[in-house]
């Protein structure tokens, strides 16, 4: 969020990807804490501001729905 790479989004994808082949639920426990460290960060600390909360989460987003295609993609065969 502080820089605006895709970087750090992709590494969280890949991080996903791979606790997300085991069990779904670990997906919603991984994905959880960078949103409540996003609102943290526009809401209480003041450390960024909404729109890069916005752009930083739609990058993350973006790298997941990749990394969500490649892991449906072994369910199908």
């Amino acid at each position: 969020m502080r820089k605006g790479h895709w970087r750090y989004p992709a590494l969280f994808a890949l991080v996903i990807a791979l606790v997300g082949g085991v069990n779904a639920t670990s997906v919603l426990l991984v994905g959880s804490p960078p949103l409540l460290w996003l609102l943290y960060a526009v809401f209480v600390s003041r450390e960024a501001t909404a729109r890069s909360a916005v752009a930083a989460a739609l990058r993350i987003g973006i790298c997941r729905s990749a990394s969500r295609f490649w892991w449906m993609a072994g369910l199908s065969g």
